[in-house]
C-alpha cells in the first residue's frame, strides 16, 4: 500500500511525485553558523577568504542561490533526488549567472562518488527526519568523509517530547492517504479532509488535546504538496535530540549550539528555577535533552562541530568581537520585544537602543560596538547581551562583512541591482511568488521582499522614481493582481493607486536605504 503511495524505487519512500515548496532558510546562513559556533566555544569558518559549502536535500535551490550570490568567497554545492528540483534548481542558477554555485543530482547513497572538495560547512534542513536509516548512515559517512577539521554541520529535524501528543495524525494521514485513489495531491487531500472530520465530530483524541487541534489546524491551512513532504514519506522518523547527537558522534561531531538563535538563552526560554534544573545536567547533550522536556520542543536546528568546542571565555569574546552584525529591518519597524516557544520577552534596554542607533549607519563588528558605546557609559558585557537578545529576536543579524560604506549621503536618484540573481528574482515578482528572497553581499545571506516591494525595484531601475507606481500599477493590472488593505481586495484603480503611494512612500522612506545599506541596491 506504502508502495503504491510513495512512488518508484528510486525514491526510497520520499515523495517524489509532487514537487516541494520553493523556501529561503537564513538558519544556513554561513555567517550565522559561525556565530552560533562562537557563541558557543567553537571556532568559526573564515568568510573572508576562499571557503566550501555543500546543502544536501537542497529542494528548488532557493537557499544554496541565494547564499552562494551573497558569499563569493564560498565554492557552493547542493544535491537532490529530485530531478524537477534540480531543474529548477539549474535554471535559476542559468537566470542568476550563478558561476559559485553546482547543484547535482544524487541520492545520499550516490555523494562518496560526487565530485565534491572537502567541505567547512554542511547543511541539511527538515530532510533527516523523512528518510531512511540507510540514507541517515549515508549522509554520515560523507559528513565523516568531507567535513574539515573544525567544520561545521546544520541538521534539523522533527523532535520529541514536542510531536508526541500529535504524532498519531501522521500515522492516521499515512493510512488514509494510502487508502486513497488519485494523485498524490488527491491522496492528501483525501487524509487532510479525513483529520478534519475527525475535529468537527468531537473525537476523544482531539478533543482536549490543544497539540493535536492545532495540527489539524495548520494541515487545514497549508498547501498539499508541503503536506506531502513533510508527513507522507515512508520513513518518518521522530527524534530524541540525545539520538541524533550519538549518531552525529559517531562522524566525530560534537554538539555546538542550535542554530535556532533563542534556543541558546534559557533565561529568554524560562523560569530561574528551571534554569537551575538545567545547570544540572552533566553535559551539553543531557542539558539539550532536558531543554526539550523544559520547552516542549518539536522542531529542532542543531549545529554540530567536527571536533570539540574549544575556546576558553576570553577565546570567546575576542572571537565574538570580530564578528559583524548588522540590521534586518529599517530601524523605524525594530521592536523590542521577541517571541520564543514559551512566550514573549522584552528587552528595552539603553543598551540595544545604543546597538539599534549605531547599526543605523550600516554593519559594524561587535568590538566596534563596544568600543563606540563605551562613551556612553555602556559596559561591554551589556552590549553583548543586546546584540544577542536583538540576534534572538530576529531584528539583526551575524553578517559576512562590515564594509565602511556603500553609498553616499546624498540620497540617489537612479538605482542600479548589481547581482543579475536579484534582478531575476525582481523580474519573477507577480509570478513567482514563493521566490522572494534577494541576496545581500554585505550580510551574507538574503532579504525576503514581498511582490510589490520587487515590483517597486524593478520599476526604479527601469525609469525615474516619480514613475514608480504608475510602473506597478501598469504591471500589476495587466496580470489581473489586484493589492490588498486590511485584509480587503481592492477593486478599483483609484483605491490601488493610493495604496500603491502609500506603499512607495513606505519603502522609499525605510526599506531603500536598507537595501541601499546590504548591497541589494546601488547607485546607477
Amino acid at each position: 500500500m506504502l508502495d503504491a503511495l510513495i512512488g518508484r524505487d528510486w525514491s526510497q519512500g520520499y515523495v517524489h511525485d509532487v514537487p516541494y515548496t520553493d523556501h529561503f532558510y537564513p538558519e544556513l546562513a554561513p555567517a550565522h553558523l559561525n556565530y552560533i559556533a562562537v557563541l558557543n566555544g567553537c571556532r568559526p569558518r573564515p568568510l573572508d577568504r576562499p571557503f566550501t559549502y555543500c546543502e544536501l536535500g537542497c529542494g528548488h535551490g532557493q537557499t544554496a542561490s541565494v547564499l552562494a550570490v551573497a558569499n563569493p568567497n564560498g565554492r557552493f554545492f547542493a544535491c537532490d533526488f529530485n530531478p524537477s528540483h534540480v531543474a529548477t534548481a539549474r535554471r535559476w542558477i542559468e537566470a542568476g549567472q550563478i558561476g559559485n554555485l553546482t547543484v547535482l543530482e544524487q541520492g545520499f547513497e550516490q555523494l562518496a562518488e560526487a565530485d565534491i572538495p572537502e567541505l567547512d560547512f554542511i547543511a541539511l534542513h527538515g530532510v533527516y527526519s523523512w528518510i531512511s536509516p540507510i540514507s541517515r548512515r549515508a549522509i554520515l559517512g560523507f559528513i565523516q568523509r568531507k567535513l574539515k577539521p573544525e567544520g561545521l554541520v546544520y541538521v534539523s529535524y522533527n523532535c520529541l517530547p514536542g510531536w508526541a501528543v500529535a504524532a498519531p495524525l501522521q500515522r492516521l494521514m499515512i493510512e488514509i492517504a494510502g487508502s486513497a485513489s488519485g494523485s498524490t495531491g488527491d491522496k492528501t487531500k483525501a487524509a487532510i479532509d479525513f483529520l478534519k472530520r475527525l475535529k468537527d465530530v468531537g473525537s476523544g483524541f482531539t478533543k482536549g488535546n490543544a497539540a493535536a487541534d492545532a495540527f489539524v489546524d495548520r494541515a487545514v491551512r497549508s498547501t498539499p504538496n508541503y503536506l506531502a513532504h513533510e508527513y507522507l514519506n515512508r520513513s518518518w522518523t521522530l527524534f530524541y535530540s540525545a539520538d541524533v547527537a550519538r549518531e552525529m558522534a559517531a562522524a566525530k561531531l560534537a554538539f555546538a549550539g542550535s542554530a535556532t538563535a533563542v534556543d541558546n538563552h534559557p533565561a529568554l526560554l524560562m523560569s530561574k528555577e528551571a534554569q537551575a534544573l538545567l545547570a544540572d545536567q552533566p553535559s551539553r547533550e543531557r542539558r539539550q535533552l532536558v531543554q526539550d522536556f523544559l520547552t516542549n520542543q518539536r522542531f529542532r536546528r542543531d549545529i554540530f562541530v567536527k571536533g570539540q568546542p574549544s575556546l576558553t571565555p576570553a577565546d570567546i569574546q575576542q572571537e565574538m568581537s570580530k564578528l559583524s552584525v548588522g540590521l534586518l529591518k529599517p530601524t523605524s519597524e525594530i521592536t523590542y520585544a521577541g517571541r520564543s516557544m514559551v512566550g514573549t520577552y522584552k528587552f528595552d534596554t539603553k543598551a540595544a537602543r545604543a546597538v539599534v542607533e549605531s547599526l543605523a549607519s550600516g554593519p559594524k563588528t561587535i568590538g566596534s560596538l563596544t568600543a563606540k558605546t563605551n562613551g556612553a557609559s555602556l559596559p561591554p558585557a551589556e552590549i553583548h547581551r543586546a546584540v544577542h537578545i536583538l540576534i534572538a529576536s530576529g531584528q539583526i543579524a551575524s553578517f559576512a562583512s562590515a564594509p565602511e560604506s556603500l553609498h553616499s549621503d546624498m540620497p540617489p536618484t537612479r538605482f542600479a541591482v548589481p547581482a543579475a540573481y536579484n534582478r531575476a528574482v525582481i523580474a519573477a515578482a507577480w509570478t513567482e511568488h514563493e521566490r522572494a528572497t534577494l541576496a545581500s553581499p554585505v550580510a551574507g545571506t538574503g532579504i525576503r521582499l514581498d511582490s510589490v516591494e520587487r515590483s517597486i525595484l524593478g520599476a526604479l531601475r527601469a525609469g525615474e522614481p516619480q514613475q514608480v507606481v504608475d510602473t506597478v500599477w501598469r504591471e500589476a493590472e495587466q496580470r489581473g493582481v489586484r493589492l490588498s488593505k486590511d485584509g480587503k481586495r481592492l477593486e478599483t484603480r483609484d483605491d490601488n493607486l493610493a495604496e500603491l503611494q502609500r506603499r512607495w512612500a513606505g519603502f522609499k522612506e525605510a526599506k531603500l536605504p536598507l537595501l541601499l545599506g546590504l548591497g541589494v541596491v546601488q547607485p546607477a
